[in-house]
């Protein structure tokens, strides 16, 4: 499901973002995880791989890519923090009076776990939810 997702540091090319280079060591690291991923997984990959990383810089960072859009946090039932490199899926709600776009990463997540599960691509594609009366 990874295929689609555009890596952490293209993103923060794209975008121009300044970075350390110990920022740049950890967002390497971030290239490498599977996504969605928490930052204790961050942690622990970086721990046994022998990188030094401190908790704090690492939840700095992560927060600072959120809210440069690098990144989007996604919600879960276990209310464990994951983040992700937003899916080129555009997620669409059709009712009767026409398409409402929806703006939740949470929600894009799921629908493209759930299309996977059932053998379909959604890269770069876009999927609808149709309400009913």
């Amino acid at each position: 499901m990874d295929g689609p997702r555009q890596a952490v540091s293209e993103r923060c090319a794209r975008i121009g973002l300044k970075l350390t280079d110990k920022r740049r060591e950890l967002i390497e690291l971030l290239d490498g995880m599977d996504a969605p991923f928490d930052m204790e997984q961050v942690w622990w990959t970086a721990h046994n791989r022998g990188q030094r990383v401190n908790r704090s810089t690492l939840h700095r960072l992560v927060v600072d890519l959120v809210a440069a859009g690098v990144l989007n946090e996604i919600g879960s039932i276990d209310r464990q923090r994951r983040f992700a490199p937003p899916l080129p899926v555009d997620v669409q709600v059709q009712t009767p009076e026409g398409r409402v776009p929806v703006d939740d990463a949470t929600l894009a997540e799921m629908l493209a776990r759930v299309a996977a599960s059932s053998g379909l691509a959604v890269g770069r594609g876009r999927i609808v939810i149709t309400v009913e009366p």
